[in-house]
């Protein structure tokens, strides 16, 4: 008798999840979930399992908890390679996102929702067969009840996730079996409750009950957590029964044990009589039955067979069957029989035009050497015959060697091979040295992270990643993978040099200019000066800040040589937005001609035509000739003399400035203003020397700004602004060698380089708008306007 079958499965995880949050239970579905992997997945990822643990602070809402699950899951399915490599890629993916969405939360303008932004933790377990391996990012502490031990992972604090786009990971590896349990939880939980109590709850019997313990051990506290328990696999035993395959010879087999239980029942009603019978030999007559003589029933010891299969199997009465005499070959032989003749057929014509095929091009081989050709060996008989009948005949001549034709033939073909080789080793290679760049750059992206901090030894793997990357775009500039290896080292790097990239939007094309050109933004009015064609234009910034309403370059509001009154503009020199203050009670657009005129524009004021209001006006003591930037603040307007090596201070007098200036410099500035390229004013007075130096001066006194911690330090200054209306103390300096927009702290310390792919390259000048969170710039003589961080 055969013993039952037993139907063997993998061990499979019964997986629960928990989640309180103010006292009450809640949906745990969006923070701790077991992500099913998608229908494809990269090389090394199948027959594998992924759990996850998201444990965000209050702010976080459930579609950014279902954006950080998605992001994870999908970077962890999507990276071929090593279990670690893949965590770590989920890992990184979510900490990257969630920086991202804290950072748009906190460039937000105004700055209300800092409130909003989040921080936590992100435990990532992987299953592999008997291995499990678990990467923690932030604040956690996962545990494994492993044969009766309890164990815990990740002493040490690690910071938040979503305080940088760089995460710290730590790796942990350890082996399951049948009957164990993972815990990922909150950190509070295991403060609150000791490793014994733990392993006490997670050792339960049934998981409602591990869940229940989970929640008690909590005690109200906001906590979430995934337990994962690997149970036995189930062993489903099925009911025996009895057939007869031969006459006498019992077997046990699988039966319906309804059809058991019925037969069983019928059985029971007669007595089972207990006969033999024997086959029949073919094409004889059935022999008669032969009633048994009378046996002594034996003493039995036990049950027998019936009542140990089942308690109540009866024994069936064999039914005879008379063998059937073969009468020749069956079915199955005559077939065989056919398909050997059939093969056997087909492997001689195989074998025939093999050998007529080896025959063929071993004559056309014999023709093709040089020399007369080779006489097959033939009869002695018909070599007589063939002599006697070229004895008979004239003799033909030899056809000529044609030795050039033979020798090009004999030359082209090993050239020809040479360059078939040559071609498929520069495909092939090719390929792998591409493949060899992608390999490096992701080893050397993989000792980046981990180093867990934004050090310098991490700078050196970014870096050399990067030129990796950029290698293998040069090879193949549409592959998507070296594109992404290269967008993660340059953001590792920027984030590293404190880099912002900017998106600015292109407004109006200038086109190229022989002097750089001046910027004023007042509001949605945009003033731009351009001192070699002297003319002055308005735009118009439409609503939503991507636009202007102008559809070209708009006529000159001001030039050289137009006519006001009597008087023509002369050359224009510089111009600055006047705010009302002191005795001046309106703000007007006031641009400085040579002369030491002044043209001023309101463009809140127009004639009764509605043509543009322009009014002019002279200094009460012009410049010597030699201004080189106008600025104001307060009402009063300032202009630098670069001869008289002084800053000329005018105080206003309704609209106009018809007083002697006051000299802003008691003694002689620290360098000579001959140098200086433009001048900003706060408060302070900042002026920018053409070898990049600042100095700050206020109520006549050089303050302290030193230009400290840049990255690859000032290249090429060219212009520099503040915003005046801003407490903020910010000052921009716009480096043309580097193609960036520096922001500097008001003591001089390096805060941001702003960056912007093909904007930034040959800035002219610049100008900003923080209340309004806009970064205007004229760079390759067109007009850019951008968001500022």
């Amino acid at each position: 008798m055969n013993m039952p079958n037993t139907t063997s499965r993998p061990i499979e995880p019964i997986i629960g999840a928990l989640r309180v949050a103010g006292g009450a239970s809640r949906d745990a579905e969006s923070c701790a979930a077991a992500p099913p992997p998608p229908p494809r997945v990269a090389r090394g990822r199948e027959n594998e399992r992924l759990f996850l643990l998201l444990d965000l602070d209050k702010a976080a809402s459930p579609h950014l908890y279902r954006e950080l699950r998605e992001t994870a899951a999908q970077a962890y399915w999507s990276t071929a390679g090593s279990v670690t490599a893949a965590l770590r890629k989920a890992a990184a993916a979510a900490s990257r996102h969630l920086f991202r969405a804290n950072r748009a939360l906190g460039s937000a303008r105004p700055r209300s929702d800092l409130s909003k932004q989040c921080y936590g933790s992100l435990t990532c377990a992987a299953w592999h067969g008997e291995d499990l391996f678990i990467a923690q990012s932030g604040p956690a502490r996962p545990c494994i009840l492993h044969e009766g031990f309890f164990k815990c992972f990740c002493d040490e604090k690690l910071p938040q996730l979503g305080m940088s786009s760089l995460t710290d990971v730590r790796l942990y590896h350890t082996y399951v079996a049948t009957g164990d349990t993972l815990l990922l939880a909150s950190p509070d939980l295991l403060r609150e409750a000791h490793g014994d109590a733990l392993a006490r709850v997670l050792a339960r019997a049934e998981m409602q009950n591990v869940m229940a313990g989970l929640e008690q051990i909590g005690a109200g506290d906001d906590l979430v957590a995934l337990v994962v328990r690997w149970e036995a696999p189930v062993v489903r035993w099925e009911a025996p029964v009895v057939r007869w395959a031969t006459p006498g010879k019992p077997t046990v087999g699988r039966e319906p044990l309804l059809r058991l239980r019925r037969q069983r029942e019928h059985l029971a009603e007669r007595p089972i009589e207990r006969s033999i019978e024997r086959p029949v030999e073919p094409h004889q007559p059935p022999a008669p039955r032969s009633q048994p003589s009378p046996r002594p029933e034996p003493v039995r010891s036990g049950p027998d067979m019936s009542e140990r299969i089942g308690q109540a199997i009866p024994r069936l009465k064999p039914r005879p069957r008379p063998k059937p005499v073969r009468q020749g070959p069956g079915l199955g032989e005559r077939m065989g029989q056919g398909i050997r003749r059939v093969g056997r057929g087909l492997g001689r014509g195989i074998v025939g035009a093999g050998a007529w095929l080896a025959g063929g091009a071993g004559a056309l081989f014999r023709r093709m050497l040089p020399g007369p050709e080779r006489e097959a060996r033939r009869p002695e008989r018909t070599r007589r015959q063939e002599r006697t009948r070229r004895q008979e005949r004239t003799r033909r001549p030899v056809p000529k060697e044609n030795r050039t034709v033979m020798a090009i033939i004999a030359l082209s073909i090993p050239i020809l091979v040479a360059v078939v080789v040559a071609l498929a080793y520069g495909s092939f290679g090719k390929e792998a040295r591409f493949q060899r760049l992608i390999d490096r750059a992701q080893e050397e992206i993989t000792l980046a992270e981990e180093t867990g901090i934004a050090s310098e030894e991490a700078r050196s793997h970014w870096e050399t990643a990067l030129e990796y990357a950029c290698a293998a775009i040069e090879w193949q500039p549409d592959d998507l993978a070296a594109a992404a290896l290269q967008a993660q080292a340059q953001a590792a790097i920027d984030v590293l040099d404190s880099v912002v990239r900017l998106s600015p939007i292109h407004l109006v094309d200038l086109g190229m200019g022989d002097v750089a050109r001046q910027l004023v933004i007042h509001g949605q009015a945009i003033f731009v000066l351009d001192p070699a064609s002297g003319w002055v234009i308005q735009l118009t910034l439409n609503s939503t800040g991507d636009g202007v309403i102008e559809q070209d370059v708009p006529s000159p509001l001001v030039r050289t040589g137009q006519q006001i009154g009597d008087r023509e503009i002369g050359k224009l020199v510089g111009f600055a937005w006047v705010n009302p203050g002191s005795e001046r009670q309106t703000s007007a657009l006031t641009i400085l001609e040579e002369n030491g005129a002044l043209v001023s524009y309101d463009p809140a004021w127009g004639d009764a035509e509605g043509e543009t209001s322009l009014a002019r006006s002279l200094l009460g003591t012009p410049p010597t000739g030699a201004a080189r930037a106008v600025a104001s603040f307060e009402g009063r307007l300032y202009i630098l003399d670069a001869i008289a090596d002084q800053i000329w201070r005018y105080e206003p007098r309704g609209d106009t400035y018809p007083e002697q200036p006051d000299r802003y410099f008691v003694t002689p500035p620290p360098k000579p203003l001959a140098d200086v390229l433009d001048m900003a004013i706060d408060g302070n007075i900042y002026l920018l020397y053409a070898d990049g130096t600042i100095l700050k001066f206020l109520q006549r006194e050089l303050e302290s700004f030193e230009m400290r911690g840049i990255p690859d330090g000032l290249g090429q200054a060219v212009a520099f602004t503040v915003d005046r209306d801003s407490r903020s103390g910010m000052v921009y300096v716009a480096d043309r060698a580097n193609n960036r927009v520096i922001e500097l702290k008001p003591d001089g310390t390096f805060h941001a380089q702003l960056c912007a792919e093909g904007a930034f390259d040959g800035l002219e000048s610049l100008a900003v708008d923080e209340t309004a969170g806009r970064l205007y710039v004229i760079s390759g003589g067109r007009l850019y306007v951008a968001s500022l961080p």
